[in-house]
């Protein structure tokens, strides 16, 4: 199974929720989806939280579509309310002057489990209605 990743921005570490943490990832660790991946409450967006994923049970279905409309993304949906064991890496750092000053804090050999939960686009959560 080939890694993937999601990368979500937040203001604070508290943000991130580990029991619905999202179906949207990639297979390509050099995108970048800026801006996006946020749990919806964040303004400044000053942390960028990476995680990566090698065992996942895909949304074979969601995952075709997406990658129709938007190739260059590479995404992989995954199923919804599936136990994760991720590795993170978290990009913080604090605004001054109206500019994020960037520090890192790399946690990639620390592992934390999270649940895909719930959280995906209304067109996923559609086709999994259509399906039952």
């Amino acid at each position: 199974m080939i890694k993937i990743k999601r990368t979500l921005y937040i203001d604070r570490l508290e943000e991130l929720d580990i029991t619905n943490f999202g179906v949207h990832f990639t297979s390509n660790m050099n995108y970048s989806h800026n801006g996006g991946g946020s749990n919806g409450l964040t303004e400044e967006k000053i942390i960028e939280v990476d995680a990566y994923v090698s065992e996942y049970i895909v949304n074979e279905e969601a995952t075709k579509i997406s990658n129709e409309e938007y190739p260059n993304e590479n995404e992989v949906i995954l199923k919804q309310n599936q136990e994760l064991v991720v590795n993170l890496r978290i990009f913080g750092g604090t605004m001054e002057h109206g500019k994020i000053v960037r520090y890192m804090k790399d946690f990639s050999n620390r592992t934390i489990k999270v649940n895909t939960g719930n959280r995906a686009d209304e067109w996923v959560k559609n086709l999994k209605q259509k399906n039952l």
